[in-house]
């Protein structure tokens, strides 16, 4: 398995894995689409906005474990959930207190995704319960989610379920 390594390009990092994006998004490295991130180490790049290296070690162990997370759960189930996303998720379902809920995940147009919450299953749907949450999806967009990650953003500008695919 893929380790990421402070020295690693910014650019390799999130065209490997493109929900490490929210991670640095998180830790105030909000440029990551600039030119510079074909060039610059992930090193470089936090530095270049203050982060000292304990900081960068931090941020390079969170992007390492959700990486890994995700491979066993694509692998697994074809979908996977931070562990933001799912503390989110969790707290949303609780005040909720409808007992049994769904998370349909809906393609909005090619590669475009969202989720609602949905009380019941439709005929020919298919579940999958991942981390204890039952998402539900119609079976044709089985092939067409594979690969995608669930992940929560919360910055100064936004906040929200981030779906990127892999």
């Amino acid at each position: 398995m893929i380790k990421f390594t402070p020295q690693t390009k910014i650019s390799e990092i999130l065209q490997t894995y493109p929900g490490s994006e929210v991670t640095l998004i998180q830790n105030g490295m909000r440029c990551t689409r600039c030119h510079m991130a074909q060039f610059e180490s992930l090193e470089q790049g936090l530095q270049g906005h203050g982060m000292d290296l304990k900081k960068i070690k931090k941020i390079m162990r969170k992007i390492n474990k959700n990486y890994e997370n995700y491979q066993k759960n694509i692998k697994k189930f074809g979908l996977s959930l931070t562990p933001e996303a799912k503390m989110i998720l969790d707290e949303i379902i609780k005040k909720r207190n409808k007992g049994k809920d769904y998370l349909r995940i809906k393609m909005i147009d090619e590669g475009q995704y969202e989720i609602d919450f949905q009380e019941s299953k439709k005929e020919g749907d298919l579940e999958i319960i991942l981390q204890k949450i039952s998402f539900i999806l119609e079976k044709n967009l089985l092939d067409k989610i594979k690969g995608i990650e669930i992940d929560y953003l919360k910055t100064d500008q936004r906040e929200g379920f981030v779906i990127t695919k892999g």
